[in-house]
């Protein structure tokens, strides 16, 4: 449990640190891990990887490039930003004793 409560102290730590890279857990069918990556003013990297434990289990990644526009949605004087990419996904599932992967592609809009 130490370990666990050290880690993710260090991992807040090091995401205030450097602002341009965002660490997030993925709750829920699958759980996992999410980051983010910025690579500009309106460009970021979304990267994801997680095992899904019920039904069909297997190890699911995802990396997409995200364009976000924080101008184009404006109310009074603020902004929501909007976002919308493109990318690819990777399943490796066992389901009743068999065993299967593909790869597809992702849009992420939002």
């Amino acid at each position: 449990m130490k370990r666990i409560v050290v880690t993710g102290f260090l991992i807040l730590v090091v995401s205030v640190a450097f602002s341009q890279f965002s660490l997030g857990v993925m709750v829920g069918q699958p759980t996992g891990l999410s980051a983010r990556l910025e690579m500009g003013d309106n460009l970021s990297l979304d990267l994801g990887a997680a095992y899904s434990f019920f039904w069909i289990s297997g190890v699911h990644i995802h990396a997409d490039v995200v364009y976000v526009d924080r101008s184009l949605l404006r109310i009074s004087d603020n902004s929501i930003p909007i976002y919308f990419g493109a990318g690819v996904r990777y399943i490796g599932a066992y389901w009743f004793g068999l065993s299967y992967s593909t790869i597809s592609a992702r849009v992420p809009i939002g």
